[in-house]
């Protein structure tokens, strides 16, 4: 299975052609363009009909593969649950209208005000698609503003996005240049549409996977769709589905992938529906703030994995701050684990990201105190106890270190 490594769309076109040449999307674009075939009856209001229901066919295929890679799923599906309307197509059209519009009526008065605005509005269309996807609504998605936020926050990425439109565009239009009269009308018909149609939703695709790659800056959130992918019947005789599916559900979706990649390529072609709920997963963990995976780690128990995230992080230069009481189970869990090079580097700043949880900050301290004691470091762990048992005197409850330090005096260590 090629999957993109999320990195910029340019470097990404493997994976567009490998995502295009799957079975039910190509068979699908195949379709639409064969149906072009019946525009050749008699009747030119049947023909127009036709025309505009295979329109508005493929641009709503062409939307939902955008929101589908969007939201991270990178296995073409064919059920769908965005939400979209059905004339969705010609709600796209609003822009090419809006600038054809501007054609007829400045271009005599003003021709170079003509030609700007309608270069302004060619650069801004896939902005304009973007909103639309979401939005549904014309009005909403003729903002300006939001377009300008949305080159803004895409950066270069957009003006990339931009420049590839404009050449699947230009070779397009020098394809069906190339075969008009080339051929019998019928297959001309065809072809020509088969071309439009795929060429019109790899744009969409290489858009999703933009919006998919700057989903923090757009702020994106995935669809809901449970109710459509979620479920799949697994028969009782086939043990690999069944392996798959209860890897999912213990959340190992890394081993998961691995078993579903090395069935296709041993030719199993119905793994597809649990490939993308795989896909699903990963990106749902991806997407997940570290800070939430390390909570979510601390109230599931796993306190190794979370002392590894923890520690991650650490090594790189940042600290992860889960709630005060996670935190406070971390640090219990490396002490009477005995990891107290762990628990050191926990407590070690801590009075700095917990300054509103004096406690917290006591508790760990002597335990770190304890710790520096009983490796032979009396001399530290006396300093921060002494340290503690002043500045928290009237914030915390000291019984336990006050106790201790007392304890040690007694002994003569100090």
């Amino acid at each position: 299975m090629n999957l993109p490594k999320d990195r910029r769309f340019i470097f990404e076109m493997p994976f567009f052609i490998n995502y295009m040449g799957s079975q039910k999307l190509f068979f699908l674009i195949t379709g639409l363009a064969v149906a072009n075939i019946l525009l050749m009856l008699p009747s030119a209001i049947l023909g127009y009909i036709i025309a505009a229901l295979l329109f508005l066919a493929a641009y709503k295929v062409a939307f939902e593969v955008m929101l589908d890679v969007a939201d991270g799923h990178f296995v073409y599906q064919d059920k769908y649950s965005f939400g979209l309307s059905e004339t969705i197509g010609f709600k796209a059209m609003a822009m090419p209208i809006l600038q054809l519009i501007i054609f007829i009526t400045l271009s005599r008065v003003n021709p170079a005000l003509a030609t700007a605005l309608i270069l302004v509005l060619a650069f801004m269309t896939p902005a304009y698609l973007m909103l639309l996807a979401q939005t549904d609504q014309v009005i909403s998605a003729m903002n300006p503003i939001d377009w300008m936020e949305i080159v803004q926050r895409l950066g270069l990425d957009y003006w990339l996005l931009v420049i590839c439109w404009a050449l699947i565009g230009g070779l397009n239009m020098f394809l069906q240049f190339v075969l008009v009269d080339a051929m019998p009308l019928w297959l001309e018909n065809i072809v020509i549409s088969f071309i439009l149609y795929y060429l019109l939703v790899f744009s969409f695709l290489i858009m999703g996977y933009v919006i998919y790659h700057n989903a923090h800056e757009l702020d994106h959130t995935p669809h809901d769709i449970e109710d459509t992918r979620k479920h799949q019947d697994i028969a009782a005789d086939d043990p690999i589905k069944q392996r798959i599916e209860a890897l999912l559900a213990e959340g190992d979706t890394q081993t998961a992938m691995a078993i579903i990649d090395e069935m296709e390529k041993e030719g199993r072609d119905d793994l597809g529906v649990l490939a993308h709920q795989a896909q699903n997963a990963l990106q749902t963990n991806t997407r997940t703030s570290p800070k939430d995976r390390l909570n979510t780690l601390l109230d599931q128990g796993q306190w190794n994995a979370a002392l590894s995230l923890w520690l991650e992080y650490h090594e790189d230069g940042h600290r992860l701050t889960p709630s005060p009481s996670a935190m406070k189970s971390l640090i219990t869990h490396c002490h009477e684990k005995k990891k107290n090079k762990a628990l050191m580097t926990l407590v070690n700043g801590l009075d700095l990201q917990y300054p509103e949880e004096p406690q917290l900050v006591v508790d760990a301290f002597y335990l770190a105190a304890q710790v520096l004691y009983q490796n032979n470091k009396q001399a530290q762990a006396v300093k921060i106890l002494q340290n503690i048992l002043t500045r928290y005197k009237d914030h915390a409850d000291l019984s336990a270190p006050s106790s201790y330090y007392k304890g040690l005096e007694k002994m003569g260590k100090i």
